[in-house]
């Protein structure tokens, strides 16, 4: 069976965050419990491996059935810990962040856009999204993740308070 795999780069601060989801038994993407951060300013080499290791965890906690939510309601409560924040919305405040999601044809890198609005979170920048081969190398898609992460400047297409 071949699975969709995922990965989201957050730009939180100082700090690059990969978060690393796998489709679940339910056919959803869901954080796999795998994370992991590295400096802001790393090369986009080192940013490409980041996102290639992410995607590998994808791969590997593919088909898994999600854990019960704890008392925080959030599979993300590990990553939340981390920084310090209570919640969602605490976490995406005043980031930017790129999905990247991959199959058997190649990868695909989105910049997403942090939406305060729903509580937190964030909502894809429609037809912005970026195709680089399945082999891509580990330079070319940390270039790919980072010219994501660095198009917040992009006009918001939202139409209204309520767009999912």
């Amino acid at each position: 069976m071949s699975y969709l795999l995922f990965s989201l780069v957050v730009l939180r601060s100082e700090s690059l965050v990969a978060i690393s989801s796998s489709e679940s038994t339910s056919g959803l993407g869901v954080f796999n419990g795998l994370f992991e951060v590295i400096e802001a300013d790393a090369p986009d080499t080192e940013l490409g491996e980041l996102v290639q290791r992410s995607l590998s965890a994808s791969r590997t906690h593919a088909g898994f059935t999600p854990p019960e939510l704890g008392r925080s309601g959030d599979h993300l409560g590990p990553v939340y810990q981390h920084f310090g924040v209570r919640n969602e919305k605490q976490f995406t405040a005043g980031t930017s962040a790129a999905s990247i999601e991959a199959d058997a044809d190649g990868i695909y890198v989105q910049p997403m856009l942090e939406d305060g609005r729903r509580g937190g979170g964030f909502v894809a920048y429609t037809g912005t999204e970026v195709e680089l081969p399945r082999d891509a190398c580990a330079a070319d898609l940390g270039a790919a993740v980072r010219a994501a992460l660095d198009a917040r400047d992009l006009p918001d297409f939202r139409s209204g308070p309520s767009h999912t």
